[in-house]
């Protein structure tokens, strides 16, 4: 993306896509090991609409109890397996 089309990107859309790079990044080495290019191709594309539901998400739901609620199912459904980013050491 050059940076002129990143700069006519709505904020929101310009904090996901930057989101996405990290989250991106931050698996190369097991998509080195386990995905094809098609496969990482596909997760990065669902990466990026699920970063973006959830900024969307932070960002309305006071908007109305549904919201609320969806979110509160969010948190709900986090396994307590999963470490803390910033309190639990990166793996």
């Amino acid at each position: 993306m050059t940076t002129r089309d990143f700069m006519a990107l709505t904020p929101r859309q310009q904090h996901v896509m930057v989101m996405a790079m990290l989250v991106r990044n931050s698996i190369e080495r097991f998509h080195v090991a386990h995905l094809t290019q098609e496969q990482m191709k596909e997760l990065n594309q669902q990466i990026r609409y699920g970063i973006f539901d959830a900024v969307e998400l932070f960002e309305t739901m006071s908007a109305s109890p549904e919201r609320e609620d969806f979110y509160a199912l969010q948190v709900s459904a986090i396994p307590d397996y999963w470490e803390v980013p910033g309190r639990d050491p990166r793996p």
